[in-house]
């Protein structure tokens, strides 16, 4: 198949110095979502014997991890000499191939300098900041240039970076954000897709190929999601939510077609939302990014200038194709010869939209943390933690999971601050926490009292020293709840069985409209020194058999009127 191409010439800097060798070829693979790769291949011609065809080979192994610059001007005079290629990378592998013809080849690798976002996987938190700026805190600490990043319009209230490295984080969030985060050759960027800047290409001039292809795909969603806060749940579907801009009808052919193929909506996972208008944006987002992979056209050019997130504007061909479009992925080719074309991957301008393969956040387990605070400002019993992994970033308010839950009722046992936590994430989620439990260490131990080799004890004791404790040990089964101190108990036991009331150093009142003992058998009434009995009104005391009433001292009985009845009567 003939291939469209001009004349060119192409200059290699690595580490500011021109490379002067006879460049056989340059190959530059650039992806919208993906690192670029650089492979130049550097003619050597064998000037000593056989054992040492490279002079020094410390000469191309020193390219290693330098810099590396690549600019191909079009020299034909189809092109404009102004409209040059440049590309800024790192150079990642050098290899040395020797040939016994002494026709030896130096192929140098290099890399977009985003490569090194994937230097390692990280964990981080970030609470009530903007996609934009978590992407542009993070672009900025590397060496490269930054470009235009446009600012995102919402703020996120959590967001979770675990176990991901700053590459995959950043395409996440710009995924969800509707942008495309890219290095265009020479800067990053962070920005939605538009014509600000456009490449013309005209048909059997500048553009040598262009197919067309266009297919179906669900793009209806819908999604019910769960707000704890508001106590209600949103559900919605996108086929109910109109569209901000109409398609042209190139643009359209797929989106119509589609929805005579996939009559029902598919369900997609939501984040946390406030609110409908944030499902809507979710949903809004899946059916975007699904027609944005509908129509992939791929074409062939002559012009250096062609990158990815740009725009192409086709010219001179059908009407139906004569339109801009976004361009995702170029393949640059500089052959031996001094030719130069391009290989291209587009699809229409309007349809354009981040793909969310590959873009949900990494799935976690169950995680143990330290309690931070557990004094909820909204009263509902959710407290925040910090995990070993966070450094000294923290959640927000997480609830807490426990026996029983209800509005004004359930039990209450929040943990306490420094406790350990497991945390467990809803559907996997990082950025859902929800605390499972309490857990034991080296250093917040069981109570000493539960240490029990037959697992007869079960307490509960606050941080104060209050406890509950339930003793199962046969025969001697009983519920004791003790003061901090000890001076104040009450016993439920068995072994006897009996109830015990104890306080040593203070008082027990007992109150109540009625006041009822009741023994089948005996009541004794003791007291250390004196004994009172006052009524407001009458007091009455009788007995079924006999009545004995007795002083050691002096026995006084008085009244207004004093009546003695008994027959007989004895006065001794």
């Amino acid at each position: 198949m003939p291939v469209l191409e001009t004349p060119a010439d192409c200059q290699i800097r690595i580490a500011g110095n021109e490379i002067r060798h006879l460049i056989s070829g340059v190959e530059l693979n650039q992806s919208i979502n993906d690192h670029h790769v650089l492979k130049v291949t550097i003619k050597r011609v064998a000037r000593t014997a056989a054992t040492a065809d490279f002079d020094d080979p410390s000469t191309y192994t020193n390219f290693l991890g330098q810099s590396i610059a690549v600019t191909i001007s079009p020299t034909g005079g189809t092109v404009d000499a102004s409209k040059e290629l440049e590309f800024i990378g790192v150079v990642t592998e050098v290899s040395l191939d020797n040939s016994i013809d002494g026709l030896n080849r130096v192929i140098v690798t290099a890399h977009s300098p985003t490569i090194a976002m994937e230097d390692c996987k990280r964990n981080a938190l970030y609470h009530e900041i903007s996609a934009s700026d978590i992407i542009g805190a993070l672009v900025r600490g590397y060496p490269i240039t930054v470009g235009n990043m446009e600012s995102s319009a919402r703020t996120l209230n959590f967001v979770v970076q675990y176990r991901e490295t700053d590459w995959d984080f950043i395409q996440r969030l710009a995924c969800v954000d509707g942008k495309f985060a890219h290095y265009d050759g020479g800067e990053f960027k962070l920005i939605e897709a538009s014509s600000r800047e456009n490449e013309d290409l005209i048909w059997r001039q500048t553009l040598g190929a262009f197919a067309l292809g266009v297919g179906t795909q669900q793009m209806e969603f819908k999604s019910t999601v769960y707000n704890y806060e508001q106590t209600r749940s949103y559900s919605n579907d996108s086929s109910s939510i109109s569209r901000t801009a109409a398609l042209s009808d190139l643009s359209d052919l797929s989106p119509t077609a589609s929805a005579q193929v996939y009559d029902s909506p598919s369900f997609v996972e939501s984040p946390v939302v406030s609110d409908s208008r944030s499902l809507d944006q979710v949903l809004t987002t899946a059916r975007s990014s699904a027609m944005g992979r509908m129509i992939n056209c791929q074409g062939q050019s002559i012009m250096p200038t062609v990158a990815v997130g740009h725009t192409i504007t086709v010219r001179e061909m059908a009407d139906l194709i004569n339109r801009p479009y976004w361009v995702k992925g170029v393949k640059h080719i500089f052959d031996e010869s001094g030719k130069y074309h391009n290989t291209f991957i587009c699809t229409p301008l309007d349809l354009a939209f981040p793909g969310m393969s590959r873009k949900a956040p990494q799935i976690t387990q169950l995680q143990p943390a330290i309690v931070v605070n557990n004094h909820d400002p909204d009263m509902l019993g959710r407290i925040k933690v910090k995990f070993p992994w966070s450094g000294s970033d923290e959640t927000p308010w997480v609830r807490y999971a426990t026996m029983h839950a209800g509005s004004d009722r359930g039990s209450f046992w929040i943990p306490e601050l420094n406790d350990e936590v497991l945390v467990g994430f809803e559907f996997g989620d990082p950025s859902r926490p929800v605390v499972v439990g309490s857990v034991y260490n080296s250093e917040g131990a069981p109570h000493s009292k539960a240490n029990s080799e037959e697992n007869l004890i079960k307490l509960f004791t606050t941080k104060s020293g209050n406890e509950i404790i339930f003793n199962d040990e046969s025969g001697k089964e009983s519920i004791e709840i003790t003061s901090p101190d000890g001076a104040n108990q009450i016993i439920l036991t068995m072994d006897g069985p009996s109830i015990t009331i104890k306080s040593i150093d203070g008082d027990i009142s007992i109150e109540g409209k009625n006041i009822k003992l009741k023994t089948d058998e005996k009541v004794t009434v003791e007291a250390g020194t004196d004994l009172e009995m006052k009524s407001s009104a009458n007091m009455k005391l009788q007995a079924s058999a006999n009545f004995e009433s007795k002083a050691s001292g002096t026995f006084d009985a008085e009244g207004a009127m004093v009546n003695v009845k008994g027959n007989p009567i004895k006065l001794n």
